[in-house]
């Protein structure tokens, strides 16, 4: 087929302009894919945003491979000829889908707050229901994995024809940056002691990232191997549901080996997982799971829960347990506090399995999808 017509909508890079906060991993995930789609052959890619936004997407993109695509001289024939609309995280406007030759996808992460009721929290379901029903009607779910994907079939009755997979990949920025950055220095500008060993853990701190069953499976971990110099490190933001209190409950001796390190800025991520004895990860629930990905490309072993997506992403490369089970994550931590060789091996097979994901196979998978779904002319 000839040239696609993508229009991208660039909101998250403006908001992320102006607010760090917003560098999650759903802005990593949306630039690289920008990147890689604009450097498809056979792609005119053009970012957009609502008209108060546009001032911040320019900023945004100024300097990079992506500033070409706000040049105002490449005139947008939307409606007069077949355009794909990429809606990255908000709802689509109703009357996108009266526009002649516009077909609408939609990037759907996960659905977190339907997956788990426990942890229900209004907004958040209504937030859901509102991206799944602007295109309920009409347009095409782009999930990031299969779980995510059976799960919009699963909880709103979507078309399953309507539906398909993209899924991410490493953070370019993370898989540029070069082997051993920082691994040396990573432990003391966390402020441990010589010789630490640690434990890391990245996420927003929320209650679907069940931190107390991270806290139990480390304080498993000290008491199985009371030789290692095993300490708690937790990079993220402070999220909804009052998380810190896990932290300032937690009794004495396990408060001195616990690290929070807020947000973690970007030059700071490849030392900070390199330096790292493995990545624990046991979520309630996740659409994709990026930090899992991300300590498996830099050659970190990873434990996660066998919940949503995370088996699907980590596959055997990793120790996978039940959400709860925290006896089986904290014996994996101690054997390879004590086993390096072991700790290394499963690194090895880690990275194997993140070099299967790719930016390149992931636009030109989202660039099948549209044409094969492009609205008639």
């Amino acid at each position: 087929m000839g040239t696609q017509n993508i229009l991208f909508d660039g909101t998250v890079f403006a908001i992320a302009e102006t607010n760090a906060a917003a560098r999650t991993g759903v802005f990593f995930l949306l630039r690289d894919l920008a990147l890689a789609l604009e450097s498809t052959r056979g792609v005119h890619l053009s970012l957009t945003t609502a008209p108060d936004f546009m001032p911040l997407l320019d900023q945004a993109v100024s300097g990079t491979a992506l500033q070409s695509t706000l040049d105002p001289g490449r005139r947008l024939r939307v409606g007069l000829e077949p355009w794909a609309f990429l809606s990255t995280f908000h709802p689509v406007h109703p009357q996108l889908h009266t526009i002649p030759q516009l077909s609408v996808f939609q990037i759907v992460y996960d659905l977190s707050f339907h997956a788990c009721p426990d942890l229900v929290k209004q907004s958040g379901l209504e937030f859901e229901q509102a991206v799944i029903g602007s295109i309920a009607t009409a347009g095409h779910a782009v999930c990031i994995s299969e779980n995510t994907r059976n799960d919009v079939i699963k909880f709103f009755g979507f078309p399953p024809e309507r539906a398909s997979v993209v899924y991410p990949a490493v953070r370019s920025d993370l898989e540029r940056a070069p082997e051993g950055a920082g691994r040396g220095q990573a432990p003391a500008w966390v402020g441990l002691p010589p010789g630490a060993q640690y434990v890391l853990a990245l996420s927003t701190l929320e209650p679907r990232k069940n931190l107390a069953t991270s806290l139990k499976a480390f304080l498993t971990a000290c008491e199985a191997a009371p030789e290692a110099p095993l300490y708690f490190v937790v990079g993220g933001v402070d999220g909804w549901g009052d998380q810190m209190r896990l932290f300032d409950e937690a009794p004495d001796h396990l408060k001195e080996r616990v690290r929070l390190l807020g947000y973690v800025t970007d030059p700071l991520l490849p030392g900070l997982l390199e330096g790292a004895l493995c990545l624990l990860y046991p979520s309630l629930y996740e659409g994709f799971g990026l930090p899992p990905l991300e300590a498996m490309s830099r050659g970190v072993p990873v434990i996660v829960s066998n919940a949503g997506s995370l088996p699907e992403v980590t596959g055997d490369a990793g120790v996978v347990a039940d959400v709860f089970d925290h006896q089986t994550m904290g014996e994996a931590i101690a054997r390879w506090a004590r086993d390096p060789a072991e700790r290394d091996a499963v690194g090895a097979r880690g990275r194997a399995q993140a070099a299967r994901f790719s930016w390149y196979d992931s636009a030109n998978k989202l660039v099948e999808i549209m044409q094969a779904n492009v609205k008639p002319g």
